[in-house]
Order: structure tokens, then sequence, then C-alpha cells
């Protein structure tokens, strides 16, 4: 019995040292770690967890300060975890110039839009051309235009009105040859004096090269093509008036984007709709409280990834909890990564079971009350043994105790009996209780009766009353407040 009780006693102990030993790096027990586990809601739990080194870095000074943090991103709400509706979120502003350059860009954008819609619709009505759509399409039509632009400036328009400008093309086709290849396509192919002629008599720059000309009449080929896409197909290249005006301010809001959208989290500006990104440049420069509130974000955000959450920052802005619950959704995942470590580390706290924890503890209570009834019988018995013991060796005090216990009246005094049977009766009967008074009454002063003297409420006792039964024992426990 005693074997197996050190057996479960050992196994038991060794458990409760496993769990309550502190661990590195929370600075807390598995105990500790567990219930503040428990005491999180199930809402707060996270997906991430940290290892090797880079949990080690998490101690308990970093984990508080990764909390402040965090509550403090809480105000953020939604700039946080990037679901803000302001156009600004996200934006890369890290200090106050950043910012009042932004806000100016936003500010003057705002102001040349309206100039550049109404310059593309005037330009629109001039050319016939199909409305755009996007920025980008209006970039692609305003390439068109310059180039028919550069075109007349060379040419009247009467080449684009040429319902044989491909057949031009083609007959002089000869030009893009070497010198003998053009002079014996002069002399022998009469399309190719034509086409020379024809050309010559529309271009009002003066004369070129026919390699030139070649090149010229190409490209008014390819704008004819590329015009029949965005018009009705009566319609032909011509002049446009408006069309230094857009281009103006289109490269004035091309400058003004350049400089704000790399700056900021959003699509491309040119595929969006004229009248969405007209609304979007609005909000932006509308919106003069946000801005400002980014340089703390991002100090906040770069302290965050310093420490080593980056990760748990992504999770946080895919999974878009409360803010109040950003620095519990860290806790779990730092409580629970060291718990992972310990698990890799202890198998015993790995494998543990607590149905199989429970029925040690249930044999260890039961092997506990059989040994207390054990040592109860060893007592009692050494007590026989010690009694007869002390009887055989003084038969005088036994055959006084003897007498006195067989009496019904006119017993010994107990001081008388006590100085004549002390062996016996302390043999008898180990423990005695009696107050301070009753010890110099009725027991003998002039030898060590017992090995201890206890006192219980030792506060209640003054020291003089003390010291008769002080020097009736070998030692003194005192116990009070």
């Amino acid at each position: 019995t005693h074997t197996r009780f050190s057996q479960r006693r050992k196994r038991l102990v060794e458990h409760v040292a496993r769990l309550h030993a502190v661990q590195a790096p929370s600075g807390m027990s598995v105990y500790e770690i567990q219930g503040r586990l428990l005491r999180l809601e199930r809402s707060v739990q996270s997906a991430t967890r940290w290892r090797g080194e880079q949990l080690n870095r998490l101690d308990r000074a970093q984990a508080e300060a990764i909390r402040d943090l965090l509550e403090e991103a809480s105000g953020f709400e939604g700039l946080f975890v990037r679901n803000h509706p302001s156009p600004w979120t996200g934006a890369d502003l890290p200090d106050g110039h950043a910012v009042e350059e932004a806000m100016d860009e936003a500010r003057a954008l705002v102001q040349r839009w309206p100039a550049l819609v109404t310059s593309l619709e005037r330009l629109r009505a001039e050319s016939g051309l199909v409305p755009v759509k996007t920025l980008a399409e209006a970039r692609t039509q305003l390439g068109l235009l310059a180039e028919v632009s550069g075109t007349l400036a060379l040419y009247s328009e009467e080449l684009y009105s040429k319902r044989h400008l491909y057949e031009l093309a083609c007959a002089l086709e000869p030009a893009q040859g070497g010198a003998l290849k053009r002079f014996w396509a002069f002399i022998s192919d009469g399309d190719y004096r034509a086409g020379l002629r024809t050309a010559g008599l529309l271009r009002h720059a003066g004369q070129a090269r026919p390699r030139q000309l070649l090149h010229e009449i190409t490209a008014a080929l390819q704008q004819s093509e590329r015009w029949k896409t965005q018009s009705a197909p009566d319609s032909f290249p011509h002049s446009t008036p408006s069309l230094e005006g857009a281009l103006q301010a289109m490269r004035t809001a091309d400058d003004c984007l350049a400089k704000l959208c790399p700056r900021l989290v959003c699509a491309d500006p040119a595929q969006r709709e004229l009248a969405a990104l007209g609304d979007w440049i609005g909000a932006l420069a509308s919106d003069t409280t946000t801005p400002h509130r980014l340089p703390r974000l991002i100090a906040i955000e770069r302290e965050l990834a310093e420490h080593g959450v980056a990760d748990l920052v992504g999770e946080l802005r895919q999974t878009e909890p409360s803010p109040g619950c950003y620095a519990d959704a860290f806790e779990h995942a730092w409580l629970a990564s060291c718990i992972d470590l310990v698990r890799s580390e202890n198998p015993s706290l790995a494998g543990f079971n607590g149905r199989t924890h429970d029925k040690l503890v249930a044999e260890f209570r039961r092997l506990d009350k059989e040994r207390i009834r054990v040592a109860s019988d060893r007592v009692r018995r050494t007590h026989a043994e010690r009694v007869v013991t002390v009887m055989n060796a003084n038969p005088a005090q036994e055959t006084i105790v003897r007498r006195e216990a067989a009496k019904k009246a006119r017993h010994l005094p107990i001081r008388r009996l006590v100085a004549q049977a002390s062996q016996v009766l302390t043999a008898l009967r180990p423990c005695w209780m009696a107050s301070p008074l009753s010890v110099s009454h009725l027991l003998p002063a002039d030898r060590q009766l017992f090995d201890v003297v206890l006192f219980d409420e030792a506060s209640q006792v003054l020291p003089e009353d003390a010291v008769p039964s002080l020097l009736r024992g070998g030692h003194a426990i005192v116990a009070g407040d």
C-alpha cells in the first residue's frame, strides 16, 4: 500500500509542478495560461500562431506593449482593418508633410477636373467620335486626335476624304526600297508616279522625299481606320479646335494623379468611369480629417510589424472583428502559441487525459485513507507496547495506578498520584490538556514530565503564567496571533 501510495503521490506532485512551473516566454504557468484562455470569449479566437525565435521574442513585456498598440489601433476602427469608406483608407502618409502634399494635390485635382470633363465633351461634339467612358479611353481618343492634328499640319483634310487612301499607300510602296528600286519604279510604274503626284498635291507643308511620303500616308491610313472604329461610318478625320485645351487639361490631371495615386491604395483610376472617378476625386478633397489621422496609424502598424505580429494584423483585416476584440485576439494567439510550445517540449502535459487523472486522484485518496487507518493501528500498537514496557520497569507505580483505578471513592489527589507514578501515568496517557493554572496546581515541578509543551491561542497567555508549563516539558510549540 505504501509503495503504491508513494508512486501515486509522486505522479500527482510532478503533474502539479509541471502545471504551475513558470514557462518562457510568457512568464506564466500552464495553469495561468489555460485560465486566461478560458476567460476569453469564443468570438475572439485567432488562428495565428508563432513559433521558434519569433515566439521567444514575445515575452510578457512585449505582449503588454502589443496589447497597448492594438487597443490604440481599435480607436481607428475601419482605417486599421482597411474597410473604412474614406478613399484615403490605406494611404501611405507617414508624416504631416506627406499629408499636406497629398491634400494639396487632391484639391488641385478636384478644381481642374471639371475643365477636363468639359473639354472632353466639347471635343466629342467637334470630332463626332463616340463618347468615352473611362480616362484610359479618353487618353486613347486624345492620342488619335493629336496624331490627326499632326497629319493635318502637313496635309489638307482632303487626304482623309480620299476613298482610295489605301490604294495611295499601296502605290507608294516602292518608296521603302533602295534608290535603284525607287528609280526603276519611277520610270516603269505609272501608279507610283501618280501616287507621288497626288501626295505632293495634298501636302501643303512643302516637298518631301518618297520614303517620308510613304511613312506619312501609311500613318494617315492607320488613323483613318482607327477613326472609323470610333465614329459614324461617313465620318472622316478632321481638325478639332478644342484639342489643345483638352490635351492641356489631360496633362494637368495626369500630373496630379501621378503624384497622388502612388500614395493611395486604389484601383487604376484610368479604368474607372469618368463619373465615378469624379466622385472619388471629390471624396478625396472633401475628407480633410482622415489624412491627418493616418501618420499615427502608420506608426502603430510599423511598431506592430517590428514586434513580429504582422500575420495577426493580416488576419484581423481578413476577418474584420469588432474593434474592441483586437487585443483579445492577440492574447488568444499568443497564449495558444505558448501552450503549443509547452506541449511540444513536455509530452506529459501534451498527453494529459482528465479521466485518467481523475482515476489516479481517486486511487490516491483511497490509499491515503488506508494509510491513515494502518498508521492509527501502528500508533495504538506502539503505545500499548510502551505501556507494557514502562509497567514492567515500574511495578510499584503500576500497583498504585491499578489500585486507584479500582477505587470508587477516596482517590489520591492528582498531584500526589503524579508524584508517585509519573512514568506509568504518562505512558498510559501521553497527551494531557490543561490550563496554565491547572498545571501549577496538579503537576509537580520537580521533574520533566513531558517531551513537548504546546500552547494554543498563545496571545491570551501571559509570559509569567506560561513559565510553570514550560518547566514541565523539554520543548515548546507556541501557536497564536
